[in-house]
């Protein structure tokens, strides 16, 4: 029994100026019964363009080679317009160099057209690991957003103790701790490492002492980057 196509459709803008084409890519798409899709078509980038203006859409079928627009230059314009918006841009063979270089600069993948004639299935897979990816990059920037404003400290560094981030709160209380390697939070952090990695721990708290004030380490033991990220409060008021 084939698992039931989700209740909600993926709106899909397909930006592509050639009929045939566009029919080949609609029928990949609604032969697929795991996924079901709302699909606008329009032929020219104007009108695509106005098409986002107006109306919300989960992924874009790129043309890069339209009546008004040719090359990168086709991609660039869209993803200014629409950067939450993942793109799959369409190749013909004279366009593939161009696919490459709109991948590099923020595609989330791109296709031949050929290989959808060959693979229909081969289509929505790539919108469905497209949205996955883009959904996952929104995640990261929206976490990475809130460790950057974090007013604490926060120090991530590989096993060996190497810095590999500083946060502004760390930056701004610890000036020297990337230059200085015997810096105490540093130190501290080496330290909390080994033990974690000797006891298979995930996490430890330890007090630290770095000049007059006396600060609480939160340490953790990220297995799956390598590394070891540390979270400080100043605790010295309290001590006191």
């Amino acid at each position: 029994m084939s698992e039931a196509a989700p209740s909600t459709p993926i709106r899909l803008l397909l930006i592509e100026d050639s009929p045939g084409d566009a029919r080949l890519i609609q029928e990949a798409l609604t032969g697929d019964e795991t996924l079901a899709f709302q699909v606008v078509w329009t032929q020219r980038l104007a009108f695509g363009l106005e098409r986002l203006a107006h109306d919300p859409f989960d992924v874009i079928l790129l043309d890069l080679s339209l009546p008004d627009s040719q090359g990168i230059e086709t991609f660039l314009t869209v993803h200014a317009k629409v950067t939450s918006i993942p793109i799959i841009v369409l190749t013909g063979l004279s366009d593939e160099q161009f696919a490459l270089e709109a991948v590099q600069k923020g595609a989330q993948d791109y296709l031949g057209k050929a290989s959808v004639q060959i693979d229909r299935h081969f289509l929505t897979r790539a919108i469905r690991y497209a949205i996955e990816r883009k959904r996952a990059e929104h995640e990261h920037l929206r976490l990475a957003s809130f460790t950057e404003q974090n007013p604490y400290p926060i120090v991530e560094t590989t096993l060996e103790g190497v810095v590999t981030y500083l946060n502004a709160a760390a930056r701004e209380q610890f000036p020297d701790l990337g230059a200085a390697g015997d810096h105490p939070i540093l130190e501290s952090m080496r330290a909390a490492a080994i033990r974690l990695r000797q006891t298979d721990g995930r996490s430890m708290t330890q007090e630290v002492v770095y000049g007059t004030q006396i600060f609480e380490q939160y340490i953790s033991h990220v297995r799956e980057l390598n590394a070891i990220q540390s979270y400080t409060v100043d605790i010295t008021e309290r001590k006191r």
